[in-house]
């Protein structure tokens, strides 16, 4: 009966610590902030967009968003530095910024400086394939999105509304 007890125990003290064990090799485990990710959202038709992009032929309904967020992050350590661009109201308020984050337990907290004067803290979390802009405070005017999730494009991804040529196709 000894023996018997003094196997369970072993038992139950292996498989204990080997629970602990891979937790803390998951929590531990670094999300990939780095690289280039895209958020937007167009109009239904082009009746929506303003006269300029209406009435030109040449314009097609992807070629401008009502709202977008580009984003590029590199990251260093628990640190992560980027860019971003925010398009606004279909271009009527355009944001081009640099930030500076800090990553604490797979979340970064990031501080930017808008170019309409206001400043903004924002939550940005990973979950799968996306990432999730949440701001937490704001004072002062600007003109980025509230909650939104960004995809992360792929190597040589461009979004539909980057700079084209007359024929559609991208500058590269």
């Amino acid at each position: 009966m000894k023996t018997l007890n003094f196997f369970l125990i072993l038992i139950v003290v292996v498989c204990f610590g080997t629970t602990i064990k891979v937790s803390a090799q998951n929590s531990n485990k670094q999300v990939k902030f780095e690289g280039e990710w895209n958020w937007a959202v167009y109009g239904k038709n082009k009746s929506q967009m303003p006269p300029d992009f209406r009435d030109d032929p040449a314009f097609k309904i992807e070629d401008v968003p009502q709202d977008a967020l580009d984003i590029s992050i590199e990251r260093k350590g628990s640190k992560i530095i980027g860019t971003l661009t925010s398009l606004s109201q279909f271009n009527a308020y355009i944001d081009d910024t640099k930030f500076r984050g800090i990553i604490k337990d797979n979340i970064a907290e990031i501080k930017l400086k808008s170019n309409f004067g206001g400043t903004v803290v924002v939550e940005l979390k990973i979950e799968g394939d996306n990432l999730y802009w949440k701001k937490i405070s704001q004072k002062g005017e600007n003109w980025l999105p509230t909650e939104v999730a960004l995809r992360r494009l792929g190597k040589n991804e461009f979004p539909p509304y980057y700079k084209r040529e007359i024929t559609g196709k991208p500058i590269q």
